[in-house]
């Protein structure tokens, strides 16, 4: 059976306000690795992050409020 999961691998904060955010894509085969891909999003930190998950969208609103 194939199952497609994505998972957000990376989040880079920059001093200039950009958050960098790598979207890996995996693909399994029987519990087997058939594919994996990545996908990087770049953001500034006052870009809206609802859409993201709550883990993401919860260290760049930390990030923020450390600014504050």
């Amino acid at each position: 059976m194939l199952e497609k999961t994505q998972t957000y691998t990376s989040i880079d904060i920059s001093e200039e306000g950009q958050v960098s955010l790598r979207l890996t894509t995996t693909i399994t085969e029987d519990g087997n690795i058939i594919s994996k891909s990545h996908h990087r999003e770049v953001r500034l930190l006052e870009d809206s992050v609802e859409d993201l998950p709550e883990h993401i969208s919860g260290s760049i609103a930390a990030y923020r409020a450390g600014l504050s």
